[in-house]
């Protein structure tokens, strides 16, 4: 049996998450964001992350700018496996995760 994807996409009126400088400083959080999200991510073992998402979100997640973010959304974006899809990105090394070229649903099954 194939297990479900979960989609959660945050985004601003123009299509984008981050600004031409890679900031995502727009998103003021909330309670109910905040909420919304730890419902959301209390059933995934496993977040797929494209070259973009994972390069803005690994600093942000991995580092001191961490301190001030919520522990149990720090504990979880570190603590849970990811899978990193791209072709051109070097390494990926979020808590040793993969990095795959190709998407292989067998592998994400």
């Amino acid at each position: 049996m194939m297990r479900k994807i979960i989609a959660l996409e945050w985004m601003t009126l123009d299509g984008f998450f981050a600004g031409s400088n890679e900031e995502i400083d727009w998103m003021a959080g909330s309670e109910e964001m905040d909420d919304h999200a730890k419902e959301v991510f209390d059933t995934p073992d496993t977040l797929l992350f494209g070259k973009t998402t994972y390069e803005v979100l690994v600093k942000d997640w991995t580092t001191s700018a961490s301190d001030s973010l919520d522990k149990e959304m720090v504990d979880f974006m570190n603590n849970t496996h990811k899978i990193i899809f791209s072709k051109s990105l070097k390494t990926a090394e979020w808590n040793n995760s993969p990095l795959k070229r190709e998407i292989d649903l067998t592998e994400i099954d």
